[in-house]
């Protein structure tokens, strides 16, 4: 089994790296092409997350939302999870269009005893408590047996404000650096090169008792009081 989880975290890792160079080549060859007949931007070797504007650690630590009055959905397995707000929608805008959906997180475990956010969208201020509730719903699955929760291998899955906000913010979340199968650039913020834990359940804890929790295919009653198996069971008070 750990030889087989070996080989899917290898593979993922290889599958997002290739997407990386395919997205780095199909942005050379497409700049300049279109309708706007100006002079396309010359290429930068600054990596995005240095060109990018995102809210500092004290921002985000004054715009997280720490209570709840809608369902917390968590699906999957032993080695995969979602933790889903259905009812706080988020909105993904690209050139040409328009997503809204569901605010969530999505984790995967590696072969070391960390996980790995794999994808997350969140509307404002939901963000931070997502990444709280991914923190300690791994200590549900993993006790005292866990790292903890480290960013994506992709820096798109990885927003720095956030890894700043619990680096340097957050005294409670223990920080350690990471040296696992999978070590990052160099180069990369120094937030990205750390795994993240937080011992305890607070928050699940506090949000299962007010019966907002579901948690549908996880046997945890004895770890969250109050958690429900199926989502239709919550009462969301209008």
């Amino acid at each position: 089994m750990e030889n087989w989880r070996k080989f899917l975290a290898e593979r993922d890792y290889q599958k997002q790296s290739k997407q990386v160079t395919q997205h780095a080549q199909n942005k050379k060859r497409l700049m300049g092409q279109g309708g706007n007949t100006a002079p396309a931007a010359g290429l930068t070797k600054t990596p995005s997350w240095k060109r990018g504007k995102s809210a500092p650690p004290a921002a985000l630590e004054e715009d997280m939302v720490t209570d709840m009055e809608t369902p917390i959905e968590i699906t999957g397995d032993s080695s995969n999870f979602e933790i889903m707000f259905p009812d706080i929608e988020r909105e993904t805008k690209w050139p040409g269009w328009t997503r809204r959906g569901p605010s969530y997180i999505s984790v995967k475990a590696d072969d070391d005893n960390s996980w790995t956010v794999s994808d997350v969208e969140a509307e404002q201020g939901y963000g931070p408590l997502l990444y709280d509730l991914a923190m300690e719903f791994i200590n549900v699955l993993d006790g005292e047996d866990t790292k903890g929760l480290k960013p994506g291998y992709l820096i798109s899955n990885a927003p720095v404000a956030v890894w700043d906000y619990y680096l340097n913010k957050r005294d409670d979340v223990e920080k350690e650096r990471y040296d696992g199968q999978h070590e990052r650039p160099e180069d990369d913020p120094e937030s990205l090169h750390y795994v993240y834990r937080k011992r305890g359940t607070p928050l699940l804890s506090k949000f299962a008792e007010q019966g907002l929790v579901c948690a549908g295919g996880y046997d945890i009653e004895d770890e969250l009081p109050g958690v429900k198996q199926d989502c239709e069971d919550i009462e969301v008070v209008e």
